[in-house]
């Protein structure tokens, strides 16, 4: 929560709390209505500042947007003016025999998505490793197909072949 949401809240809170005083005052006084004006202007003030950042938190979202507009429109401005993003990197630990240690070394030497590690030839893989000082796992033959099919999407196709390995090598 920011510093500017949390002033408003406290506001409000205070604003409340005033007008909750001042509204038991005047019941136990029998005030007439006239007198009650400070009272429901302090209670409004409140709840207008709890609305104000109520309207702030869920109206500026992006997914309300999409609800207020049509989502064609909000295409239209982001493909003018959004920048071309970069390409996201794969996770290349659900290639068995790949952790976090190999996924970094392979990131490092340009190949961070699955249809780069497809194409790289087991001598670039090993050459990736070895500059790295990293061990070989005995695993690496099956990288590019466990890769080109996870590259494809074809997430059965991967568990299958995967259910096929043993220790990411094929039985």
């Amino acid at each position: 929560m920011s510093n500017e949401a949390s002033a408003k809240i406290l506001m409000a809170v205070f604003f409340l709390l005033a007008a909750a005083f001042l509204g038991i005052n005047e019941a136990v006084r029998q005030s007439a209505l006239a007198d009650w004006a400070l009272t429901i202007l302090l209670f409004l003030i409140g709840i207008g500042l709890l609305v104000w950042e109520w309207y702030e938190r869920h109206m500026t979202s992006e997914s309300t947007a999409l609800m207020l507009y049509p989502e064609s429109a909000i295409v239209e401005t982001r493909a003018v003016s959004a920048t071309p993003a970069a390409p996201s990197r794969d996770d290349l630990e659900v290639i068995e025999g790949i952790g976090p240690k190999i996924s970094a070394v392979l990131v490092d030497a340009g190949i961070d998505t699955y249809a780069k590690l497809a194409q790289a030839s087991e001598d670039d893989l090993r050459a990736a490793l070895k500059t790295a000082k990293v061990r070989t796992p005995a695993s690496l033959p099956t990288w590019a197909q466990q890769a080109a099919l996870a590259a494809k999407d074809d997430w059965v196709g991967l568990r299958e072949l995967k259910e096929q390995l043993v220790a990411g090598r094929k039985a």
